[in-house]
């Protein structure tokens, strides 16, 4: 079986190249997030992207094709440029971008582009788990220790416990504390109705959908979520002792709202 080469991907954008191996400056264009005012096009305009160009052209005794070619319609549009003339672009959109994209095609031609890009996919994963869930910083580095471990890597270097923001209680074991008339189901649909709070679900295979709650970016200042300990894939929404005050005044406020 043949080995196909995988292409760069830059910013979740596949970088496609033609025939020759010249690389797509469109698909730069999207990856480098830049307007139209940093278009391939208005590139091409410029008089020492014509002079390079033209140096390039005759310097390049053995070079078989055109360091650019533009197709336009069928399946795979664009303008694709030599290596050297791409990286040029992608600094023309930003110095930074440049490196990033010199970095890859380097990647690209030793063959490391496999293992960069199962690291970056590994990342994106974990920072999608953390942006969904929010969890407090405890829990983010037991997410961390199990993620790496599970990928064979040493975690011992991280430490065993992350201070959160604050020490944190249920909300049921708050409102206790607080000699609060409202009950912990009708305080969390209040927290819902403000914002702070949201039911998320997740599938079970053994209870088919199960809910859990989680704070929000919203609710952040007032609480943390708590990975739960029965299932990574959950959270327990958990909230700060030293806000909780203020917090249930807000609580308590739109309840005597409803009730009139």
């Amino acid at each position: 079986m043949s080995h196909v080469k995988q292409l760069p991907i830059i910013a979740g954008v596949e970088i496609t190249t033609d025939m020759e191996g010249r690389f797509n400056l469109n698909a730069l264009h999207r990856a480098g997030q830049a307007g139209g005012h940093k278009s391939p096009s208005q590139w091409l305009r410029r008089d020492e992207m014509k002079a390079l160009i033209a140096e390039l052209e005759s310097q390049s005794v053995n070079l078989h094709f055109g360091p650019i070619n533009t197709i336009r319609g069928g399946s795979a549009p664009g303008t694709f440029a030599h290596e050297l003339l791409a990286v040029e672009y992608a600094g023309w959109i930003s110095p930074a971008f440049r490196l990033q994209v010199n970095q890859t095609f380097i990647d690209y031609r030793t063959g490391k582009l496999g293992t960069t890009r199962a690291a970056a996919n590994d990342r994106w994963i974990f920072e999608l788990a953390v942006d969904t869930l929010r969890p407090d910083d405890a829990s983010k580095l037991t997410m961390l220790k199990k993620f790496g471990e599970q990928r064979n890597q040493d975690m011992q270097f991280l430490p065993d416990y992350s201070e959160s923001q604050g020490v944190h209680h249920s909300l049921s074991e708050l409102l206790r504390r607080h000699h609060s008339v409202l009950s912990a189901r009708k305080a969390n649909q209040i927290l819902v109705d403000l914002g702070y709070l949201e039911v998320r679900s997740r599938q079970s295979k053994t209870k088919g959908t199960k809910r859990f709650k989680c704070i929000t970016g919203k609710g952040a200042r007032y609480g943390c979520n708590l990975v739960s300990p029965s299932n990574p894939n959950e959270t327990q929404a958990h909230w700060y002792d030293s806000q909780f005050q203020q917090l249930l005044g807000e609580l308590e406020s739109v309840a005597r709202v409803v009730q009139t």
